[in-house]
């Protein structure tokens, strides 16, 4: 028990809007804060509209807050001498007067009377010389309007007293973006009193939308109370009316698949089964690891198929329906007509056509086809609506009739939608008969289906050879001021080594009026720099073994842009050349580390390569950049491990800037 004459009142002044507010401390000479005396706060709701009228006033409770949790990290740094000025010249003055009364042997001991655990970080960090954190938590509390933007620097300093100093602050914080990496980052603290911490956020509802990161955060926790707790959380989001966002749902089954007991699957069957639970692929794969088999869940969902009424129920269990691998599992025809039909009326809904896209995927032909065709005469507004966007899902390619039917005779939003689904089927096959169809739609009077039957023409043609309609469009390209559609048709051309790709382009590039040179670039470009390849490529044939390597380096290092990525283009081919010599692609690594801003794009042929790499830049923050550069090596060799920084390359010797 403290003695009274170690502590003191000091009254602090906080001013928000132009208004003056008090706040009370009752604090001791080690700068711990005993009590708090937030004098608004204590006025009924009457005297406050008559001090400050009928006004909103949570943003001066939120900075009255905001100054408690200030002043508690305050106090102590102000004892220690982090902190001086007008402001604490009072508390000081009483400190040096208090301490002087004390005889050299007399000193009280922190330790044996702190009871607030932030005070008491404090002064360990006073103890074990923890300066560099101190001297931050001063430019924090020094930073005005500024605080929070301090506070990004305690994520690059690692220290277990910052658990202590977010806790204090994160409840009064603003910008929620730092909140979010808050909590993301408290399991690097590892103590009971962060996952406490965390699982009380959970259940706060200004909390609600940084719910997936407080999970993320619990995720390097096991405890039964946790495991209890999240139970507990996820049967009150499946009895509420918001629907869990997704990434909190995954973050969730994250956890549950941690613990992967059986018991958990009760609550699972459950959750696959409601609709405010937002992640079904997800759930099925933390029940696949408690235990459960994809024919036990078909079994149970097929069930509360047949029980339920309930929409929302409905929707979740043809979900957890679509998301089950095993081809054998499906829903007969017959069981599932009644749900397609029920889809007719339900409200705008884009996943429901992909769920029952997916169902449709898997049944028989034999099946599919008669009942189909009897749901295509459906009269119902949204019918074929809505069994477009099913097949389309789908990826039939023996409903495509019923998609040719409505381009001969459909309105235009149904023809949009053929339009998209022989798009999506003409990249996977040849579908000749459709091109006359797209020919006609592109005279449309309707502008929107004229782009999109040009459009799906362009797609079709890349796989379907049709010598009259690639003359047809090369004319028409001329005609248009659609510079996207034209570079397109280009592209159409240039897929079947005809020279009209290139000429459009050239006539596009040169088009001063135009304003969109720049993807006419780069597809010019890329035909350029496959020409230029197929020369490279030419002379590499030509060079043995022991040459090849010194043949590309030398392309690799021209001062023509396009013959560098023309060289790169052969990658492929030199690595089928070379094989995997470690010391060769170290080489190669060197000087595609050299290159990388310009060469980024011709990674791709070295994913998954013995011996290959692959680097990874991304655009860093505030305009600038910031380059993670790292090697790969899909099988590990006698000295690199499998994934190495190109700093380390430099240090070993392996590389150079």
């Amino acid at each position: 028990m403290l003695p009274p004459e170690w502590t003191t009142d000091i009254i602090q002044s906080v001013e928000h809007a132009g208004q003056a507010f008090t706040l009370g401390f009752r604090v001791n000479l080690f700068g711990e804060v005993i009590r708090v005396d937030n004098h608004f706060a204590q006025l009924p709701p009457a005297a406050r509209v008559l001090m400050l009228g009928d006004i909103d006033f949570r943003p001066i409770e939120r900075e009255l807050e905001r100054a408690i949790a200030y002043h508690r990290l305050a106090f102590p740094m102000a004892a220690l001498g982090y902190l001086s000025g007008p402001e604490w010249a009072l508390f000081q003055q009483w400190l040096q007067n208090t301490w002087q009364t004390f005889g050299p042997h007399s000193i009280p001991d922190h330790a044996t009377y702190l009871t607030d655990p932030l005070t008491h970080g404090i002064y360990l960090l006073e103890d074990e010389s923890g300066t560099k954190v101190l001297d931050l938590i001063r430019e924090i509390l020094t930073a005005g309007t500024a605080w929070e933007e301090k506070i990004e620097k305690t994520f690059v300093v690692p220290d277990p007293a910052w658990e202590l100093v977010w806790i204090n602050f994160l409840p009064v914080m603003q910008k929620d973006y730092l909140k979010e990496r808050m909590f993301k980052q408290f399991g690097l603290f590892r103590t009971e009193r962060a996952w406490r911490f965390l699982l009380a956020a959970l259940k706060r509802p200004d909390y609600q939308q940084m719910q997936n990161s407080i999970l993320e955060g619990l995720q390097a926790f096991r405890h039964p109370e946790i495991l209890q707790e999240l139970k507990t959380f996820l049967e009150q989001q499946m009895v509420g009316n918001d629907k869990m966002g997704f990434f909190t749902s995954y973050q969730l089954m994250e956890h549950f698949a941690a613990y992967g007991t059986s018991d958990l699957q009760p609550l699972l069957y459950r959750a696959l089964s409601t609709d405010t639970v937002n992640a079904a692929g997800k759930i099925l794969e933390t029940l696949s690891i408690t235990g459960a088999t994809e024919t036990a869940i078909f079994d149970c969902l097929s069930q509360q198929l047949n029980e339920t009424k309930a929409p929302g129920k409905i929707r979740a269990c043809l979900s957890g329906i679509s998301e089950l691998e095993d081809p054998a599992l499906y829903l007969p025809m017959a069981t599932t007509i009644p749900f397609l039909r029920w889809a007719y009326d339900q409200p705008e809904d884009d996943m429901l056509p992909v769920y029952l896209g997916r169902i449709l995927k898997r049944i028989p032909e034999e099946e599919v086809i008669p009942k189909m065709k009897i749901l295509w005469e459906d009269d119902h507004s949204r019918a074929r609506e809505l069994l477009l966007e099913v097949i389309y899902e789908s990826g039939r390619t023996d409903l495509l009739f019923l998609v040719l039917s409505v381009l001969d005779s459909g309105p235009d939003d149904l023809q949009m939608k053929a339009m998209s689904i022989v798009e999506s089927l003409g990249k996977k096959m040849e579908l000749p008969e459709v091109v006359p169809k797209l020919i006609e739609l592109s005279a449309s009077e309707n502008e929107e289906v004229q782009a999109k039957a040009l459009s799906t023409l362009c797609a079709v043609l890349k796989l379907t050879h049709d010598a009259v309609a690639l003359k047809w469009l090369a004319d028409r390209a001329r005609q248009m001021e659609d510079t996207y559609l034209q570079e397109e048709i280009a592209e159409v051309q240039d897929a079947w080594g005809l020279p009209e790709g290139e000429a459009i382009l050239e006539e596009l590039c040169a088009n001063d009026n135009s304003g969109w040179h720049y993807g006419a670039q780069k597809s010019l470009q890329k035909i350029r720099v496959r020409k230029i390849s197929q020369r490279i490529r030419q002379t590499l044939d030509s060079k043995t073994d022991d040459e090849v390597l010194a043949a590309f380096l030398a392309f690799s290092q021209s001062a023509d842009e396009l013959e560098r990525k023309g060289c790169w283009a052969t990658l492929d081919y030199l690595l089928e050349r070379l094989g995997p010599v470690s010391y060769d692609f170290r080489r190669l690594a060197e000087w595609k580390c050299y290159g990388w801003a310009s060469e980024m794009e011709m990674r791709r042929p070295l994913l998954g390569r013995p011996g290959g790499f692959v680097l990874i830049a991304s655009m860093g923050q505030m305009g600038g950049m910031e380059l993670y550069d790292y090697i790969q090596f899909p099988q590990r060799t006698r000295d690199f491990p499998d994934w190495i920084r190109y700093e380390t390359l430099i240090e070993m010797g392996y590389a150079s800037w």
